[in-house]
């Protein structure tokens, strides 16, 4: 390796460190090719969040794996799932890249040559949703800092599993980092994010997923924090990332065209070659999306100025090449097992199963009044409303393009499509669209096959249209006219079950209202391409496997009571179930029903481990979610007066059990479960007695309040800090 950077020009270690826009899209960062050492072009980006972002595989009946949509993975509330996800989503970036497939982003043949994708994935997105306006938040799995750090902890070690000489499968990174939450004016807004909130809502996921998996490196956002751009932040990038989490190899890759920001607000770098330092000096190893430091009065000034060190730049590009060594992409081809990946494995039935297995723990069962469900064949559904039959509304945010083979939907199942294919009787209608006026005709016929029906599904919510990058929702209520006809609907009388397909919660009170007529609400938010026939079989009864809420879904009052530009956690109302204070939430974080029941014998604890008996007590197999949650006392109040959490999330297991089957469970607690953050984000041990509260999923989650599954920790002393790994 020395002798390698020993022979690289300080030019060429630029050309690493920068796209070269004659080898295509600068988004997907060609670092440049040195030939006389052999290093060749290499496309960095390959995103990786849902599934593999590459061409579709010629004569391919599927393009890819598509798991469900990260917040139904997050519902799940399952790391081996997370894993599995991981895991396969490295098998076929190895399938893809041994077949020589590209990036499909309107790509001449002369530039799919060289844009074969590379080992480097991007993904899991890790940021919090603090607002539920976020129109990133289809690609998040939660709102809680340990679930999404648990769960995006067993993704990466997914991806990075090694081969027999050690060498990972693929090369993990985390986005995006950190405290990215906003869409409006992105690339040039400035975050004032308290020491508190920062250690404990912001950065506690990445924290997570660092120490456990140990990800090569980590994609910086967009946005600053305390006036210093995440792009150009010494704080979190060195201080924190690589000093204080240990990664020290780790790199740090720009959001697409973060480093050219630079030059606008909030900091105005005079100049590239400023620009350029202040990314590389302040941590940042490779830009993305711009080309300042490629030019000549970026990098190569600054350096001439004495802004940026030669030693500086070296270390950035050793970071690069030692991770792509690490990986083999030095080594001889064939060298590998994971070079014989075929490519019959991409969308394979194996990979599908897969999918589909955590494509079952995804949707929520929020209500299901007079057991209107599970569905009986036979009889006759009137699907209803804009999600139905549209495909479009299917999808999360980076799910991969094309869809399917030759740009159709044809590999996408929607409800309509789940239901005729699990052989369910049904009729369908719009009734009305998805934004935008009614159509006087289509209500009326919609309205008709309801009266006509033995049970409604009405269908709801939104699409990308609404809610995606670039774009925050401007309300969490239904889009368009849904809402009215949805009481239209219901006032009808009939059996009705609502199924919401959405990214960020929907916040309509009267989803909780009382009606005559029996009701089922099932939360399932994107689905992609498959996962609809999940939710069928679910609705069916031939699985009981539900999810949990991995956000609170608010009243809608909420909405106008908060600005999605203020990053106070504890500022009244509250943000998210461990800040919120203002009126009952229609649905709480960590909760959905199943149609069995589940009862919890009286848990004991020990500072590391709660130990609990859980009991099928209903008439179905089933599955339950176990989760423990930390409550602080009054005594453990910081002497300066920091904000405390009502509760925190330590802890969490899926469970399946038979009829009357009863079953002893051990659930890990998070070792930072006994300390929290001073008001200079400093984490220390809060000495005294420690509540522990285990909350059962179909009991309410976070507002389970069954005094049985409470039990009491005594801390005394420090943890160590190698018991803090």
């Amino acid at each position: 390796m020395q002798a390698l950077m020993d022979a690289l020009s300080l030019e060429e270690m630029a050309g690493l460190l920068s796209p070269d826009p004659a080898e295509g899209n600068t988004c997907d960062t060609h670092s440049g090719a040195v030939p006389r050492l052999g290093i060749s072009n290499y496309m960095w980006l390959t995103e990786t969040n849902s599934d593999v972002a590459a061409s579709c595989p010629e004569g391919a009946s599927r393009c890819r794996t598509s798991f469900y949509g990260p917040l139904g993975c997050g519902a799940s509330f399952n790391e081996t799932a997370m894993r599995v996800k991981g895991r396969v989503l490295s098998f076929e970036l190895r399938a893809f890249r041994n077949a020589g497939l590209y990036r499909p982003i309107g790509r001449s043949e002369e530039q799919k040559e060289r844009e074969k994708i590379g080992v480097t994935a991007f993904g899991p997105n890790l940021n919090i949703p603090r607002d539920p306006r976020f129109g990133r938040l289809s690609e998040l799995p939660g709102e809680d800092p340990f679930l999404t750090g648990t769960l995006g902890a067993a993704m990466v070690q997914g991806l990075q599993e090694p081969d027999a000489k050690g060498r990972p499968r693929a090369l993990a990174f985390m986005k995006h980092f950190a405290a990215y939450s906003v869409e409006e004016n992105r690339g040039h807004d400035n975050y004032n994010i308290s020491a508190f909130d920062l250690a404990d809502t912001y950065l506690r996921q990445y924290e997570i997923v660092s120490r456990r998996a140990s990800p090569a490196g980590a994609m910086c956002s967009y946005n600053a924090i305390n006036g210093a751009p995440a792009c150009a932040n010494d704080f979190i990038l060195n201080k924190v990332f690589r000093e204080q989490w240990g990664l020290q190899d780790g790199i740090i890759t720009s959001d697409c065209g973060a480093v050219g920001n630079l030059l606008g607000a909030p900091v105005f770098a005079p100049d590239k070659a400023t620009a350029s330092a202040w990314a590389i000096n302040n941590g940042t190893d490779l830009e993305m999306g711009s080309t300042i430091l490629r030019d000549p009065q970026g990098l190569a000034l600054a350096l001439e100025r004495g802004q940026v060190s030669a030693e500086t730049v070296k270390r950035s590009a050793r970071r690069l090449l030692k991770a792509l060594m690490r990986a083999g992409l030095f080594d001889a081809f064939g060298d590998s097992e994971f070079d014989h990946v075929p490519i019959d494995v991409v969308g394979g039935d194996v990979h599908d199963g897969l999918a589909h297995e955590v494509a079952l723990q995804a949707p929520v069962l929020l209500r299901n009044d007079l057991d209107v469900l599970p569905l009986e064949k036979g009889k006759n559904l009137a699907i209803l409303g804009p999600q139905g039959a549209d495909p479009e509304s299917l999808w999360s945010d980076y799910a991969s393009k094309p869809r399917c083979p030759n740009g159709s939907s044809s590999c996408a199942m929607t409800l309509v499509d789940a239901f005729a294919s699990e052989g369910f009787d049904v009729s369908h209608s719009e009734g009305v669209p998805r934004e935008g006026p009614p159509n006087e005709t289509d209500t009326a016929l919609a309205m008709q096959l309801a009266r006509l029906a033995d049970v409604v599904v009405l269908t709801l919510g939104t699409s990308r249209s609404q809610e995606r990058e670039t774009l925050d929702r401007k309300s969490t209520d239904l889009p368009g006219f849904q809402a009215d006809f949805a009481k239209s609907v219901l006032a009808l009388g009939k059996p009705t079950i609502i199924v919401l397909q959405n990214g960020g919660p929907i916040s309509e009170d009267w989803l909780v209202s009382a009606f005559e007529n029996p009701l089922a609400i099932v939360e399932t938010f994107t689905p992609n391409a498959r996962g609809m026939r999940a939710v069928v079989q679910l609705l069916s009864g031939r699985e009981n496997r539900w999810g949990k809420l991995p956000y609170t879904m608010y009243p809608s009052a909420y909405q106008h009571q908060v600005s999605k530009f203020d990053f106070d956690m504890s500022k009244p109302p509250g943000r998210t179930y461990r800040y919120y204070t203002g009126p009952k939430a229609l649905f709480p974080f960590g909760f959905g029903l199943s149609y069995t029941t589940f009862s919890l014998q009286a848990c004991k604890c020990s500072r590391d481990a709660v130990f609990c008996a859980i009991r099928n007590t209903g008439p179905r197999r089933g599955d339950e979610v176990l989760q423990v949650y930390h409550v602080p006392s009054a005594s453990q109040a910081d002497e300066d007066e920091r904000p405390t959490p009502l509760q925190t999330l330590v802890g969490f297991r899926r469970i399946s059990l038979e009829i009357g089957e009863s079953r002893k469970v051990e659930i890990s607690v998070d070792p930072y479960a006994y300390q929290l953050p001073n008001q200079r984000g400093e984490r220390k041990v809060r000495p005294g007695v420690h509540t522990l509260a285990v909350r059962l999923g179909t009991l309410g989650g976070s507002a389970d309040d069954t005094q049985a599954s409470v039990c009491q920790v005594i801390v005394e002393e420090e943890i160590p800090r190698k018991e803090m790994l």
